[in-house]
């Protein structure tokens, strides 16, 4: 009787995967972020160039973050979302490293964000789902 007492209730299933996606997550972040503007700078873009793009990706993520997230309370389908919002960034992103000229990194850059923007939330929605009953467990879990 005591033995069970003292054991912790099992977690649920998918808190490890879940764990590795925030930590994929944030470590192609860090990777991106530190990176993206050497890219373009290595291919020739000025830094007004550079200033624009980062500019546009914010103001469409902006707004991209509201539709995701209209399209998920509509929908319900969280995880085809976020697999929908992983590939589509991977896919842009892999356009954007292969895009040679501003012309042709813009719009493509503002597809990376469409897609990305949701990853994070959608990461959020899924951990809040499994962590029903052990809400305060939340920080800890993404930490």
């Amino acid at each position: 009787m005591e033995n069970q007492m003292t054991e912790k209730p099992a977690a649920p299933a998918g808190l490890n995967t879940l764990r590795l996606l925030y930590f994929l997550y944030f470590a192609g972040n860090g990777i991106y972020v530190v990176n993206l503007s050497l890219h373009y700078q290595s291919i020739g873009l000025s830094g007004t160039e550079i200033g624009l793009i980062g500019s546009l990706t914010m103001a469409v993520a902006m707004f991209a973050g509201a539709f995701w997230g209209m399209l998920n309370d509509r929908i319900g389908r969280t995880r085809l979302l976020l697999l929908i919002a992983a590939a589509g960034g991977a896919i842009t992103m892999w356009g954007i490293s292969a895009m040679p000229t501003f012309a042709l990194i813009l719009p493509m850059a503002a597809l990376f964000a469409l897609f990305a923007s949701p990853v994070q939330p959608l990461l959020d929605s899924i951990n809040f789902k499994l962590l029903e009953k052990a809400r305060a467990a939340y920080g800890r879990q993404r930490m």
